[in-house]
């Protein structure tokens, strides 16, 4: 096994932060896994799972053990008439994943393109984007239990998925490592979520009337090029903060104070802000101090122009945080991991 210490993590994190981890080795087979956590050489060496380092905010070195999870693969588990299982090992691309069930004309997964990191991160975190979640096509996922080292199922509903959130970022959190996740998606019959005006109307840019599996995948495609900075480019890890949610009567209270607030229904009682438009409306839009800057396109991107110390990005965010619970009283939550 290929151990490398002292190791530089800029490459294998997109805001390019230039933190270093003691040990990293990339993990391609569960005997690797397995042995990693069986070792005593390892045992009690601190130990962090990174995926494709898209969701993660570096803000000092790490003093332990960076396992790359590179576990891939991706097959059709069973076909029936109308839908389809499919099912992806954890170290999958998801934005790889996503084009491959499209181009089997799988539906389902399309309002979830283009969003960057591995099959397991977004099964862990609920991804969501354009009305549809993770857990609206998750059937369940097996993990490694690192403290017995058993092969453990846990069905959609024991996986306790919400908004960005899972029970493994919370009650579960560093006690398993997700391994092969099974999706239920469908065949024919398809209903596409056209809820999202942003959508409707890019697809009426592309002279979309009646739109196929293919024309909604490209027309998300479109938006988000268009939206988020590439990380190749300018370091980023896409949207930085969770989109608030409150409850109706608040949102009366901001109503009438701001008419324009962005707002949508999350549950009977419950309310989703945009994130993007209370930092907007903060006075943070296109703002830049030193190295580190909001996105002009997207307010709720926080960009890297040249820093190497995560806690220049991690202050700014702090800053941001500070204005928006000024002006609104409402804290935002950050949606990227802090390490």
């Amino acid at each position: 096994m290929n151990f490398r210490k002292n190791f530089n993590l800029k490459d294998f994190n997109t805001f390019k932060i230039n933190a270093k981890t003691n040990f990293f080795i990339k993990i391609n087979t569960l005997k690797s896994l397995k042995f990693i956590f069986q070792c005593k050489k390892f045992k009690y060496l601190p130990k962090f799972i990174l995926g494709n380092g898209s969701n993660t905010l570096f803000v000092k070195d790490f003093n332990g053990l960076i396992i790359k999870l590179n576990l891939k693969g991706k097959f059709i588990i069973k076909e029936y008439s109308y839908h389809v299982i499919i099912a992806s090992f954890a170290g999958e691309s998801w934005t790889n994943f996503v084009i491959w069930n499209v181009n089997q004309g799988f539906s389902g997964l399309e309002n979830l393109s283009l969003i960057p990191g591995t099959v397991g991160a977004a099964s862990i975190q609920n991804i969501g984007a354009y009305g549809v979640e993770i857990k609206d096509i998750l059937i369940g996922l097996y993990a490694y239990e690192i403290k017995t080292g058993k092969i453990v199922f846990f069905s959609k509903k024991e996986c306790e998925l919400n908004y960005r959130n899972s029970i493994f970022k919370n009650k579960l959190k560093n006690k398993y490592v997700i391994l092969f996740i099974y999706f239920f998606l469908r065949k024919k019959k398809k209903k596409f979520n056209l809820l999202y005006k942003e959508v409707i109307e890019e697809l009426e840019k592309m002279k979309i009337i009646k739109p196929t599996l293919k024309n909604i995948t490209q027309a998300i495609i479109n938006i988000r090029t268009n939206k988020i900075p590439n990380p190749i480019k300018i370091g980023n890890c896409g949207s930085f903060f969770k989109n608030p949610i409150i409850n109706n009567n608040y949102y009366n209270f901001l109503i009438e104070k701001y008419p324009n607030i962005i707002g949508y229904f999350f549950s009977k009682n419950l309310v989703k802000l945009s994130a993007g438009w209370l930092i907007e409306k903060s006075g943070w839009k296109g703002k830049r101090i030193g190295n580190v800057g909001i996105y002009n396109k997207s307010s709720n991107i926080i960009v890297n122009y040249g820093t190497t110390n995560g806690i220049d990005i991690y202050t700014f965010s702090k800053r941001i945080i500070d204005d928006v619970n000024k002006k609104f009283g409402i804290i935002l939550d950050r949606e990227v991991i802090i390490v």
